[in-house]
Formats: C-alpha cells, structure tokens, sequence
C-alpha cells in the first residue's frame, strides 16, 4: 500500500499490525517523505524521498520572477529517491495475505 506520507503509513503499519498482518510477509507498506522515524521503525520504513525545501526555493523563485499577468508555463522537475527499507517485499504473496485475512470474510 502506498500512503499519502509517512505519519500516514506508520498509522497503517499499526493498524495493519493490530489485525495480526504481517509487514511485509503480508502486505508491503510504503510511505513519502523519508522523515527521520522511517528509519527507527520496525520494520523500517520504505519512502520516497523528495526535495521539499528545494520545491519551496523553486516555488518563491517562480513567483518572483512572474510577470503582471500572474502566468507561467514553467515546468520544474525535481529529483526523487525510492528507498527501499524492511515493509516491502515479493508482490504476489503480500495481497494473497490480505484478501485471506478474517476480517475480509464475507458475512
């Protein structure tokens, strides 16, 4: 599963653990933006890190440089990682988990 952040997939991590899942033997979990804890967790944290003090600079940079009409067709590409940690690991096992976890069954 890949959250929105990395607070949001740690909330995951419990949560999916709270339900007797197994990170990553049953399920990967990926978060974004490489924050400190990503790395202290067990299992640790795969993210994606991005420059989000260098989107910033871009940001201002842009809007200082934009003429009366407020345009621009600018576009900034800015590098990303992935960084592989401990909560990824072999696809086809980690969704075969889930789908057979009790708390799916049907009623």
């Amino acid at each position: 599963m890949l959250a929105y952040n990395d607070l949001m997939a740690i909330g995951l991590l419990d949560g999916l653990h709270a339900l007797g899942l197994r990170v990553p033997a049953d399920l990967s979990v990926v978060g974004i933006d490489d924050i400190t804890v990503s790395r202290l967790l067990r299992p640790k944290l795969t993210t994606v890190s991005n420059p989000t003090a260098a989107a910033g600079r871009t940001a201002v940079d842009m809007l200082l440089q934009l003429g009366d009409d407020r345009r621009t067709t600018a576009q900034v590409i800015l590098p990303t990682e992935l960084i592989v940690r401990d909560s990824t690991g072999p696809g086809p096992h980690a969704f075969a988990g889930v789908l057979s976890h009790p708390s799916y069954a049907k009623e």
